[in-house]
């Protein structure tokens, strides 16, 4: 599901789907009233009233778990002759003076 907004007003299917599950009827339009009734539900949820449907309200709605923020990947190593220490190129000899 995407997220829903009264400024993002472009998915109908979803924003109709949210709207049976609020109990509105269902024109497929995110107006003023369905931002309050978005609310309302997202506060007796205990979610952050904002009026938006995000993940974590789709899935009250659906009766779902919310779902888990994602991890971060690791961050990349360095190269591990970049993490080992530099060791020193051996002294070149120098060549006998000339008489």
């Amino acid at each position: 599901m995407s997220w829903l907004s009264v400024t993002n007003n472009s998915n109908a299917k979803d924003i109709r789907r949210a709207q049976e599950l609020l109990g509105l009827y269902a024109n497929g339009q995110f107006d003023a009233p369905m931002a309050q009734a978005v609310a309302a539900f997202q506060e007796k949820n205990k979610l952050t009233a904002d009026g938006m449907i995000g993940p974590k309200t789709w899935a009250k709605l659906e009766g779902k778990a919310a779902p888990k923020p994602k991890k971060k990947a690791p961050a990349k190593k360095k190269a591990a002759a970049e993490d080992a220490p530099k060791k020193k190129a051996p002294a070149k000899k120098k060549a006998p003076a000339k008489k």
